[in-house]
């Protein structure tokens, strides 16, 4: 995903990957993460632009210290979601943008639940923007 986008991305676009050491498995179709992250880097771009003149997002990938489940992390030095806005964007249809579907966020809950994976929004107050993390299922484990 990251050699694609980094081939393909605008110029004033950056991503930045960190991985914690050691081997992360996942569990997840590909297509469908694909689809996710895609998103999920879009949005952070987006909103990353508003606050800077380049766009910039990272992707953390590591283990849960307590429940040892891969996580992926993306992260946007953006302006964050407004408190009155949190309990809305993973709505079907909810949308701060002018040109936005509003299907996005909710589209990447679906298909992580349908993973058993689990999107959700954690606000960074102290260092700006936003992070959505994925916490996936455990790799060897059916539900």
């Amino acid at each position: 995903f990251v050699s694609d986008f980094r081939s393909s991305a605008a110029a004033d676009q950056s991503i930045h990957v960190q991985i914690s050491s050691g081997m992360l498995t996942t569990r997840m179709d590909a297509g469908q993460l694909t689809q996710i992250i895609t998103n999920l880097v879009q949005n952070g771009l987006r909103y990353s632009r508003r606050n800077h003149p380049s766009a910039q997002v990272w992707l953390n990938l590591h283990h849960d210290r307590e429940s040892d489940l891969p996580i992926l992390e993306v992260l946007d030095d953006g302006p964050g979601v407004s408190e009155q806005h949190l309990s809305k964007i993973f709505e079907p249809f909810f949308t701060t943008e002018s040109k936005g579907t509003g299907l996005g966020l909710y589209l990447s809950r679906e298909l992580c639940e349908s993973n058993q994976a689990h999107l959700e929004y954690i606000p960074r107050p102290h260092d700006g923007g936003s992070c959505l993390r994925i916490t996936f299922a455990h790799p060897f484990k059916t539900s």
